[in-house]
Parts: C-alpha cells; sequence; structure tokens
C-alpha cells in the first residue's frame, strides 16, 4: 500500500523515510528513492544504516516525471520500498495539478508490484488511497551541558507522530 509521512519542515519525515530504507536493504531488498525536492542526502543515508550499493536514487524534477518514475521503479518488480519525497514539489491544490490521478497511478503501480510505496510530503497527497497517513510534529529537543555558561550541545530530538488515517491491515 502507500503509505504517507506528511508534516512541516524538520518534523521527522526524511528521518522516518531513512530508518526505513535502512531496514530494507539490511533485509537485503533493493529500494529507491525518488527525489523530486533534490534533497536525498547519500551520507545521511549510510549513518542511517542505509546499504546505497542497493539504492536506486532518481532525480526526476517535477511531479509528473516523480510519479511515472515511482510507476517504472514498482512495475520492475524488484524494489521492496519506492521512497517518493515530494517535499516542495507539490506546491498548487491537488484538483488542480491532476494530483488525484497520479495518486490514482501510484496506488495502482504499488498493488501490483506487492511493494511498499512511502510518500513524503508537507501534508496528505494521496489522500484517500493510502492505507496510512501518519502526521509528525515537531517534537521536543533534548540539550546536554550548558551549566554555568559551559556550551550545551543537541542530544536529540523526539517526534510526534499520529495517524491520521489507517487502512485495513
Amino acid at each position: 500500500r502507500v503509505a504517507e509521512l506528511v508534516g512541516p519542515a524538520s518534523s521527522g519525515r526524511t528521518t522516518v523515510a531513512m530508518a526505513t530504507l535502512a531496514a530494507a536493504t539490511a533485509r537485503g531488498e533493493v529500494a529507491a528513492w525518488i527525489d523530486a525536492a533534490d534533497a536525498f542526502d547519500p551520507a545521511s543515508a549510510t549513518a542511517a544504516g542505509g546499504d546505497l550499493d542497493r539504492v536506486l536514487w532518481v532525480r526526476p524534477g517535477d511531479l509528473e516525471k516523480t510519479v511515472r518514475a515511482a510507476e517504472l521503479c514498482l512495475d520492475l518488480c524488484g524494489f521492496g520500498v519506492v521512497v517518493v519525497d515530494l517535499t516542495g514539489a507539490v506546491t498548487a491544490r491537488r484538483e488542480r495539478t491532476g494530483g488525484k490521478g497520479k495518486a490514482l497511478r501510484l496506488a495502482r503501480a504499488v498493488e501490483r508490484a506487492d511493494a511498499v510505496a512511502l510518500v513524503l510530503a508537507e501534508r496528505p497527497w494521496a489522500g484517500a488511497l493510502a492505507g496510512v497517513t501518519v502526521a509528525l510534529g515537531r517534537g521536543g529537543v533534548e540539550w546536554c551541558g550548558g551549566k554555568h555558561s559551559s556550551p550545551r550541545w543537541l542530544a536529540g530530538i523526539s517526534l510526534r507522530p499520529c495517524i491520521e488515517r489507517g487502512g485495513v491491515g
């Protein structure tokens, strides 16, 4: 099914997607990252545990080419996970851009492939076609140090996931 991770910048969408990519490649699967935003960072993917030898990185440029690239990867029937990063690529309302038809094409390709498509976006894109939509909000920030005018450093950031919509299964 199509799963959506939605939320504002710095909400953890990419972190969750990188962890998913790392888990898939650790199982020996081949994954694809379709990068409409041209924001994929191979060093971060490696640091998260991803095996870049098992990742196809596609930078298509616009929404139409992004969805088509995802369909092609899913039709090849070898990818266990296809991340579709629409962050920044979907700026107009879905009705004006034909997004509903594109989401339907993606959902059908996922069903044919028996794979997972993970869509990253600022707001829900696939709508009712998504098996699950997880909204991520900015969580708390943890700092270390900082006592008596000493420097402090970032120790961690927590995610606030909320399932907005869940499909069967």
